[in-house]
């Protein structure tokens, strides 16, 4: 708790709100709301766009190998080494002596914060989202972000821009922090919603470029299922083949790497160790787990 408002007020307000804020603002103002178009290129400026494909791969490692934090900390880092760039290049001074400049010192942050958007959106759905109408009026984020990186933005009007995070004193706290840590209780009717099934593992191999990744094929009754789930540190594909094990059959589906996963398994975690819920005698797929 007592490290939460500094890593709202600190990482959110002060390094990643501050620099989107500082440059749309700067751009809606000086430039009549038109993102500039660039002349050339320095070093300092190549350098801190190749870092926006340093924090993807950082990102989607991150993601990879479920240490969340670590892809987040490089998106601060990233903002951080924005205003930095920023505040060395004062483009508030350029405008008066070097328009050009200027234009491309903007030009460089605009597809800052347009990658912060678009990397940012596994973390911060909600600032994602936020940012990208402002660069772009669109009130939805591109279906694949992360290969919206690489394209540029000058010419394009923004809408005004308003601070995207606000900072949060300790009555706020009080009142975002839940009061109990316990779980919360569910009735018999809600535990009654989930289709949790036994399922017989058909196919399993790991997901190229994925360090924890598996893809699983199931039989599900008579449904053929893909599972993606983060155990390959943890079981060897082969040996998971033909098992029973039980999984939640009406989950949401989502992707991961690529891969399309309808169904999630079950499983115990003891201190990192792993232990897929299976069942003690021969029963048929598709059978109900109650």
């Amino acid at each position: 708790m007592r490290r939460f408002p500094k890593r709202v007020n600190g990482d959110l307000v002060d390094s990643l709100g501050n620099f989107v804020h500082r440059t749309l603002h700067f751009i809606y103002t000086k430039f009549n709301g038109e993102i500039p178009t660039p002349s050339n290129l320095s070093d300092d400026d190549k350098a801190l766009i190749n870092q926006i494909e340093q924090v993807k791969e950082k990102v989607i490692s991150s993601i990879d190998s479920f240490e969340y934090r670590a892809g987040l900390d490089a998106l601060i880092s990233l903002a951080r080494n924005g205003n930095k760039y920023l505040t060395k290049n004062a483009p508030w001074e350029l405008v008066q002596k070097d328009l050009e400049r200027a234009k491309t010192v903007l030009f460089v942050c605009a597809q800052l914060v347009k990658a912060l958007a678009l990397l940012s959106t596994p973390y911060l759905p909600g600032f994602s989202r936020s940012v990208w109408q402002l660069l772009t009026g669109q009130t939805s984020l591109p279906q694949r972000p992360f290969e919206e990186l690489k394209t540029t933005l000058e010419g394009t009007k923004i809408l005004e821009p308003k601070p995207v995070f606000q900072k949060i004193d300790d009555k706020t706290i009080k009142t975002l922090l839940p009061v109990e840590t316990q779980k919360t209780q569910v009735t018999l009717q809600d535990f009654q919603k989930l289709d949790i099934r036994v399922a017989q593992v058909l196919e399993a191999s790991k997901i190229p470029n994925s360090k924890k990744l598996l893809k699983l094929t199931v039989k599900i009754g008579n449904e053929i299922k893909t599972i993606v789930s983060g155990i390959a540190d943890q079981y060897e594909p082969q040996s998971l083949i033909g098992k029973k094990i039980v999984v939640l059959n009406n989950l949401q589906p989502a992707e991961f790497m690529g891969v399309k996963s309808e169904a999630m398994l079950l499983a115990a975690e003891d201190n990192g160790s792993v232990s897929l819920l299976t069942v003690m005698r021969d029963i048929a797929d598709g059978s109900p787990v109650h």
